[in-house]
């Protein structure tokens, strides 16, 4: 199997890495495409500022053995788009236009009710709002979404039916629905598309190049597609779509390619700021990556965690060989982005497949990624 090599700023003895450690991901991902577990896979490892591997594999396209998936090959996100939403929400935060502590109620006449009065943009970000968690999240037999309300012209009603999952606060239930919430204020309050907003105040300032809500058809034959209805979305005419009475993309709608995911996690290592441009103030991404939660327990796709750690919009991890101040988030579009800031370490792949939840692709490679630190 073909290895394809993305452009590097120095070696791994330089960054202070284990070199064989990365024939061993890259062994340990070659196994899991000629197994079929994955279709392809990429990753892409930076120190210090310096990237010393970016690496892919695999097929382009599920009905196509002949495209390479490349390093540059751009792929659909999914909830590691919520890391944006957050950023602009910490932005809008910044410039005093709402407080992290303030009632959602005051931007969106649907939560001022008595149910729903005491839901904030803290209980939002932290996925302890009570709303409706994504389909699955308690490994239920038989889901239910909330997307039938959107072709009825109010989503919002659609998302706020029926009772709260927990009172807010209570307990964290992983919910997109609350980060469409999050869109909607940010473009009440903006003025702007959520979609425009992002574009506008996150990924142009960093440079993001490959990043997109609707890649451009110029470019759909570098885009990375598993299945009929990944085809069906790219190939989506922007004005087609009724985007007032649909909720915004904010929970998981951008396409992203390994180098763009890398920029805002440095941006994000750096204290808001990335090749002289700032995104965020220094408190504000302190502020974002610590820990907000106590004594918040959550089911958790079943690991039932007693407490968990969270911070205003991004996972926060403790397992494994990772610093314990390192911060990420995962995308169900088989993708990762990590940051470890003890080590000035920053590790974004993608593990595209239609397998369900394969640990080995998601939760293994950090081990091989962290244990070659030097």
């Amino acid at each position: 199997m073909q290895l394809h090599y993305g452009a590097i700023d120095t070696t791994p003895d330089t960054a202070g890495f284990y070199e064989p450690k990365l024939t061993e991901l890259d062994n340990h991902f070659r196994e899991l495409v000629e197994t079929r577990e994955l279709q392809c896979a990429s990753y892409l490892l930076s120190r210090n500022g310096s990237i010393f591997a970016c690496r892919s594999m695999g097929r382009l396209r599920y009905d196509d053995s002949e495209s390479g998936f490349l390093p540059d090959s751009i792929r659909g996100i999914a909830s590691i788009t919520k890391v944006f939403t957050s950023v602009a929400i910490l932005q809008l935060i910044e410039q005093g236009k709402l407080l992290v502590d303030s009632p959602v109620s005051q931007w969106i006449e649907e939560f001022n009710t008595p149910l729903h009065r005491g839901i904030t943009v803290f209980h939002l970000l932290t996925h302890t709002s009570g709303l409706i968690a994504d389909p699955g999240y308690f490994t239920e037999p038989y889901t239910r979404g909330w997307g039938d309300g959107a072709s009825k012209g109010n989503w919002l009603k659609s998302v706020l039916a029926g009772p709260l999952q927990s009172e807010p606060g209570r307990t964290w239930s992983y919910s997109s629905a609350g980060f469409c919430v999050l869109g909607e204020m940010i473009a009440r309050i903006s003025g702007m598309s959520y979609e425009d907003y992002i574009l506008k105040r996150i990924v142009e300032p960093l440079g993001m190049e490959r990043t997109f809500f609707h890649v451009p058809s110029a470019l759909h034959d570098q885009v990375c597609l598993t299945a009929d209805w990944d085809m069906k979305r790219l190939q989506s005419v922007p004005e087609a779509e009724d985007r007032v009475s649909r909720p915004p993309r904010a929970g998981g709608g951008l396409y992203s390619s390994l180098h763009d995911l890398w920029k805002l996690g440095e941006a994000l290592l750096n204290q808001g700021m990335f090749q002289g441009v700032r995104i965020l103030g220094r408190k504000t991404v302190e502020a974002f990556t610590r820990n907000h939660l106590y004594d918040v327990p959550a089911f958790c796709w079943g690991a039932r965690i007693p407490s968990m750690r969270y911070g205003l919009g991004i996972q926060l991890r403790e397992e494994g060989f990772c610093s314990p101040q390192t911060f990420s988030h995962e995308g169900t579009g088989r993708c990762a982005l990590f940051v470890d800031p003890v080590e000035r370490f920053v590790a974004v792949y993608m593990v595209p497949s239609l397998v369900p939840f394969c640990e080995k692709s998601v939760f293994h490679p950090r081990s091989i990624m962290w244990s070659g630190l030097l």
